[in-house]
């Protein structure tokens, strides 16, 4: 008699679904197109490099207190608004035209990820 596995719970299907996204998201797929979007709106190199190293130190600072209201207000309502604060993000790279606009959109990004992180 062959024993059939039970089907998997929500749980698990939801844990499958976050850890490709989170896969996904972490390879930074993004970053060499976004470096010729840069370069197509009259960036140098360094500038980019510039915009890189915003996003990082925005990254970094806005670690902790996003952690503090992921843990106040929740992890699903953190991740939702995460990903809204990232749409935002891309549509401000989208309208942007010069360093500061894109210095905006980075800093919008970093927030956005770190309340998904």
């Amino acid at each position: 008699m062959i024993e059939q596995k039970p089907p998997p719970s929500r749980r698990q299907k939801n844990t499958r679904k976050l850890t490709v996204l989170k896969l996904a998201r972490n390879m930074l797929l993004i970053t060499p197109v976004i470096a010729l979007y840069f370069t197509s709106h009259g960036l140098s190199l360094t500038q980019i490099t510039l915009l890189q190293s915003i996003f990082s130190i925005a990254y970094f600072s806005l670690e902790i207190p996003t952690g503090y209201i992921s843990d106040r207000y929740g992890r699903k309502t953190s991740i939702i608004v995460g990903t809204i604060i990232g749409v935002i993000g891309y549509l401000f790279y989208w309208i942007g035209t010069d360093f500061w606009s894109f210095a905006l959109a980075e800093i919008i990004l970093a927030l956005g990820r770190t309340c998904i992180s």
